[in-house]
């Protein structure tokens, strides 16, 4: 089962909220950051060395940035269709530097 450590308010809602999309069961652990739970030695050693939330636990160990957790959410639970369709995602550069 998926383990979520979040803090209420914190950036790590946007990973709360696409887990809740994906449908999967899955457990919390509220982080206190104000009591400062995340720079205590459990957490630090067992879910993030770097003090910060988000992390998802997983099987296959734990992720600590929301970039990793939303695409892996993303790519496991491809029905809760969380990344658009791949003719969507090819799309031409944003900016291009041209010669004058």
């Amino acid at each position: 089962m998926l383990t979520l450590y979040y803090a209420p308010g914190a950036c790590s809602m946007a990973s709360h909220i696409a887990l809740e999309e994906t449908g999967t069961p899955y457990e919390t652990k509220v982080v206190g950051l104000a009591q400062g739970e995340q720079t205590k030695p459990e957490y630090l050693n067992g879910v993030n060395p770097r003090g910060k939330v988000p992390a998802l636990k997983t099987d296959d160990g734990i992720l600590t940035e929301n970039v990793a957790i939303l695409t892996y959410l993303a790519r496991t639970f491809p029905d809760a269709k969380l990344l658009p369709s791949c003719a969507r995602a090819a799309s031409p550069p944003t900016s291009r530097r041209t010669k004058t």
